[in-house]
């Protein structure tokens, strides 16, 4: 089983993102706060199926993106109605 490689990219991810130190508009913080948790359901989602020897790559790309974009929809429609 290769569980070490999502653990390697995360390590990359944390150590990029500390080094390049990029910062994020406060106009777009709601949407890429919404997209990381979006993000981290879908991933977790597919750490449970390959546990269960479920994984299918395809239902994990469609839910990503589902996710994805219904979270920047949901976040949009607020924007637009002014709730925070």
């Amino acid at each position: 089983m290769m569980w070490w490689l999502p653990v390697l990219g995360l390590l990359v991810g944390l150590i990029l993102g500390t080094a390049l130190s990029l910062t994020v508009p406060v106009e777009y913080a709601r949407y890429t706060a919404m997209g990381i948790l979006a993000a981290l359901n879908s991933v977790l989602g597919a750490m449970r199926a390959e546990l269960e020897g479920k994984f299918d790559s395809g239902i994990f790309l469609t839910g990503f993106l589902a996710n994805i974009i219904l979270a920047g929809g949901l976040i949009f429609l607020g924007d637009r109605l002014g709730v925070d």
